[in-house]
């Protein structure tokens, strides 16, 4: 199999939505004039709390034309940014094939595993070893970096509008949710984020709006008690080594 551009595959139309955000002024930057924090403050502040936190998580990523479901892309795993060890499970299909990735992250690399029959392709190896790549500009998700709320910090920072939706409780939990709305130069996205009562993010459900009738929707659940997992590089004799992430889907 020939090895196209890191990030270069794309699982449904994600790509679209891959491109430089304009600067937009963002709205409720102060606090209210009652003194309290504005709902963009609380947001960034559990942004900000969160980030180091250690989490599991479960994402579900669809891509739809109009009623017509274009794909569908299930993650779930744990990361731990202190030490940056990761493990995810990734599952859609290719070509109306099924596809099964297991992705590992230990420190400065990421670890990508396929299953055969995917049409994808073989790497000579179960795994194929990279470096991880610097974060990119774009909005969405990338199977070679972990799954994180980096891509709500960089939509509160084009948002329009930021405002408290009411309360919001989920599996050991209650909290506050906030909806807010986003124009990027490739897409228009809205979306709801939910803060428990310890001033961190619970969930995040957005909608990206394309062109040509595309409509890509993200539910991202996260949970902070999590159950250590191993995470260890696989044997030498199962890994080849690239500059580049195999593949490294967009979803």
């Amino acid at each position: 199999m020939t090895r196209g551009s890191r990030r270069g595959r794309v699982l449904g139309a994600a790509a679209v939505i891959t491109v430089a955000v304009p600067v937009v002024t963002t709205a409720l930057l102060a606090a209210s004039g009652s003194g309290a924090p504005s709902a963009l403050a609380v947001v960034t502040s559990a942004l900000s709390k969160t980030a180091p936190a250690k989490y599991s998580f479960s994402l579900d990523s669809t891509t739809q034309m109009g009623e017509r479901l274009v794909s569908r892309v299930l993650v779930s795993g744990m990361f731990d940014p202190g030490r940056d060890l990761g493990v995810e499970l990734l599952k859609t299909s290719y070509q109306r094939h099924p596809v099964t990735a297991r992705i590992l992250f230990v420190g400065d690399y990421v670890y990508t595993s396929v299953s055969p029959g995917s049409r994808l392709g073989t790497m000579g190896t179960l795994w194929d070893k990279a470096p991880v790549p610097p974060p990119s500009a774009g909005y969405g998700f990338v199977s070679d970096r972990p799954v994180s709320l980096a891509d709500l910090a960089g939509l509160l920072r084009h948002a329009r509008a930021v405002r408290e939706a009411g309360r919001a409780s989920g599996a050991r939990w209650t909290g506050t949710s906030y909806s807010f709305t986003a124009r990027l130069s490739g897409a228009s996205v809205d979306g709801i984020v939910y803060i428990d009562r310890q001033g961190r993010v619970r969930r995040e459900i957005t909608a990206a709006t394309l062109g040509h009738g595309f409509v890509m929707h993200w539910a991202l659940a996260l949970d902070y008690f999590v159950v250590q997992k191993t995470v260890s590089e696989p044997p030498a004799s199962q890994v080849t080594y690239t500059s580049s992430p195999y593949w490294g889907w967009y979803f």
